[in-house]
Order: structure tokens, then C-alpha cells, then sequence
């Protein structure tokens, strides 16, 4: 990253001692680095992440959406308590990054690319040049807009539900209707609500009949008002 992100920060830092009206500007790469720390394989990769193209190795896209966006999550809700800080990157600030990711997903939507298209590729089909992980960020940043921080608690308070749910397997992706399954259910207790018609309808998922059960069989499970 080099020393200009930290430099730029602690100096940031000195000018709200020196005027606590000042807004500290949080660059966006230290919280992707921080955020990138708490991915873990067993947590994540076991339970979201999918291959890609045909090919084992070309896995990681939906794990590296997370990151993209968590900490961007985290920093609007503590700004929405009144703390003067910002997120800093290239020029856009927090909502500013929240909506270039939504429009990715936009993109998807009003344009009517397939499933197959888009979420089977690393590489966007509108766009060379951007990369599957840019919807995903995309798609849990709308969540977060209309269900608001809640909606990431309970998708994370629901993982150690959806790891019992999977086989014990080697620290690699899971199979991809596994994947699929496991973000809409985790999707649908963070919503409070069954988001079957959303992904299988806007999203295109094709979430099969064993993943929509596991939700109904345990969406009463007391997460939702932890």
C-alpha cells in the first residue's frame, strides 16, 4: 500500500485533535486489508464461495464482494450515530462507493443478462474491466440500504447454522448450488424474510428446493431479534 495511506490518515487524525469538527477520512484500503483478515476459510469459503468457469481454481469472487463492501457497512453505521468519519477512495466517499457497486448490479438487472452470464465468470459480461465481486459488494449493499445493519448482524449470526448444513470437506469452495443456496438463506434471515422470489426472480438464482426448505424448516431459529 505504501506510506502515503497511513501518512495521509494520521495526519487526518491530528486535524480532528486540532478541530473536533473535522471529518476523519478512513481510506478505503485499510479497511479492505482489515476486513480481508477476518475471511476466514471455514467461515467463508466452506459455505459461500463457489468455482468458477469450469475450473477448481478460479474461486474467491464471492469472498472478496465481502470484503470489498464490509467495512464500507460498518463505517455508515457508525457515521449514522454521529461520528465525523468518512470513507476515502480515489475521490468517492462512503455512499459514493455503496452506489458505484449498486450499479454493477443494476447493470445485471436492466440489461437481463443470465445467471449463467454473469455469476459462472469472474469477468462482468457489460463489463471487461470489472469483476464478479463488484455485484456481490453490490447486491449486500442494497440489502443493507433497505433492511438496515441488522441485516448484516443476523447473516453473520446464521453461518455457524449454514456449516452444520454442509459436509465435512477439505478448507475449498463448496459446490456452487451449495453456494447459492447458503447466501440466499443467509440473505433471507438477515432480511427477516424469505428472499426466495427476489433471488429466483430479479436475481435469476436458481435456488433449489432443498435450500428454500432448509430456510422454512429454520427461519423461527432466534436469530432475528439478537
Amino acid at each position: 500500500m505504501g506510506p502515503a495511506y497511513p501518512q495521509q490518515m494520521y495526519e487526518d487524525a491530528q486535524k480532528c485533535v486540532d478541530d473536533p469538527s473535522h471529518t476523519f477520512r478512513y481510506n478505503h484500503c485499510m479497511l479492505y486489508e482489515h476486513t480481508r483478515n477476518y475471511i476466514f476459510p471455514d467461515e467463508f469459503t466452506k459455505v459461500f464461495e463457489y468455482s468458477l468457469d469450469d475450473t477448481d481454481s478460479n474461486y474467491g469472487w464471492t469472498n472478496q464482494g465481502f470484503i470489498d463492501i464490509l467495512g464500507c457497512l460498518l463505517l455508515d453505521h457508525m457515521c449514522s450515530d454521529g461520528e465525523k468519519v468518512e470513507l476515502e477512495y480515489y475521490g468517492n466517499n462512503r455512499d459514493g462507493f455503496m452506489i458505484s457497486m449498486e450499479e454493477e448490479l443494476d447493470n445485471y438487472l436492466k440489461h437481463e443478462y443470465s445467471y449463467e452470464e454473469t455469476f459462472e465468470h469472474h469477468l462482468l459480461p457489460w463489463n471487461q474491466n470489472k469483476s464478479l465481486d463488484n455485484v456481490i459488494a453490490g447486491i449486500l449493499s442494497r440489502f443493507y440500504r433497505e433492511f438496515g445493519y441488522g441485516f448484516m448482524l443476523r447473516w453473520f449470526r446464521c453461518i455457524p447454522l449454514l456449516q452444520k448444513r454442509l459436509p465435512p470437506r477439505s478448507l475449498k469452495p463448496c459446490d456452487r448450488q451449495s453456494g447459492i443456496d447458503n447466501f440466499y438463506i443467509a440473505a433471507s434471515f438477515g432480511a427477516c424474510c424469505d428472499q426466495y422470489d427476489y433471488f429466483c426472480g430479479s436475481l435469476q438464482w436458481p435456488v433449489s428446493d432443498d435450500g428454500r426448505e432448509f430456510y422454512e424448516k429454520h427461519k423461527s431459529d432466534n436469530l432475528y431479534d439478537k
